[in-house]
């Protein structure tokens, strides 16, 4: 029996400690402008890549960006983690399927180096697909 109050409290007690972490993580945020802001140029380069990309929702620590046509749809998910910034990608397609990519650098990486890594891991995976099924790559 004590066993089990025990165990509860410790959970009860890192449920709580997350939750405390979690309400700073995202005041931080909110005093460096926002996930717009902080972002805004890994968010700009990333919109430039497609004229139909959007930002398509945004959170207290997310920023989801949409491109949508009849080749099916890709977004780009970035979360801000704890010291980190996670992107993942995701395409559905009616052609080429479902696919995605995640990413995971410090939260002050340049984001500029952040946007050339995630283009070139893309074409790489693009190629890639594109090669195991009998299509022409990217160059």
């Amino acid at each position: 029996m004590w066993f089990l109050i025990i165990v509860l409290l410790i959970a009860v007690f890192i449920f709580g400690k997350f939750i405390s972490d979690s309400n700073k993580q995202n005041r931080k945020i909110e005093k460096e402008g926002g996930m717009r802001h902080k972002y805004r140029e890994l968010i700009d380069l990333l919109l430039s890549g497609t004229s139909d990309c959007e930002v398509y929702k945004v959170d207290s620590n997310s920023v989801t960006l949409r491109s949508s046509s009849v080749g099916g749809t890709t977004l780009f998910t970035l979360v801000q983690t704890f010291g980190r910034i996670n992107i993942k990608w995701e395409l559905k397609s009616p052609v080429f399927g479902s696919h995605d990519m995640i990413w995971e650098f410090p939260e002050y990486h340049d984001q500029q180096v952040i946007v050339d890594r995630i283009l070139n891991d893309l074409v790489k995976y693009q190629n890639n697909v594109a090669t195991s099924k009998g299509l022409p790559g990217i160059k």
